[in-house]
């Protein structure tokens, strides 16, 4: 059951959405989502209480890292390349393109 929190970072609120479910390798966990930390993934039991200490941080740093991005880098694809980037995109439970390749370039 997918539970709404909300946190209040530099007077701003923000919601974060909380589902428990156990894995058959890992054991219990929980998916955490929270859009204005860019956050969508599951984090071991044990390490939750932690992942939410840190969550206005990330919080902070993201909103700052999106107040920034104000230039615009294209590039042409052709359309299997661009469904092929999608796909990938969405497995690693990404939400566009744009963060995926944003994300993929800035770690190369």
């Amino acid at each position: 059951m997918k539970t709404v929190y909300s946190i209040t970072v530099n007077g701003k609120r923000y919601q974060y959405f909380v589902t428990p479910h156990v894995d058959s390798e890992y054991g219990k966990l929980y998916f955490l989502e929270c859009p204005a930390a860019r956050i969508k993934q599951s984090f071991d039991a044990e390490d939750f209480m932690g992942v939410l200490e840190n969550l206005p941080d990330w919080i902070t740093e993201c909103q700052k890292r999106l107040e920034k991005q104000s230039s615009r880098i294209a590039f042409r694809i052709t359309n299997l390349e661009k469904s092929e980037i999608e796909k990938k995109a969405r497995e690693k439970g990404y939400k566009n393109m744009s963060e995926f390749l944003r994300n993929l370039a800035l770690e190369a």
